[in-house]
């Protein structure tokens, strides 16, 4: 699956899991099941991340994990240049 169609994919069931409480509870609980029931398929080389947040909604992303990896890392070393884990967490999210 290519970036564009990823991307859909997962607006698609965004939209659904906001209108479907049994479904989002599913998607919050078991995502990598509910992944595969709609045939969207995450690289290796990526976490998929899910949350929903009471006056926020569903958040999906997905996340480099190399990139991650990369982060802690300089974190570690005491870069002061690095911004804070979450800060960049959030920044390279993709926010479907």
């Amino acid at each position: 699956m290519q970036l564009p169609e990823l991307a859909k994919a997962l607006y698609q069931l965004k939209i659904k899991a906001e209108q479907d409480s049994t479904l989002r509870q599913n998607l919050l609980q078991n995502p990598n099941k509910i992944l595969k029931l709609w045939d969207i398929n995450i690289p290796k080389s990526y976490e998929f991340i899910v949350e929903f947040h009471e006056n926020y909604g569903l958040y999906l992303a997905v996340n480099d994990l190399k990139h991650k990896l990369d982060t802690i890392k300089h974190e570690q070393q005491g870069s002061s240049e690095q911004q804070s884990f979450s800060d960049q967490h959030f920044l390279d999210c993709h926010h479907y």
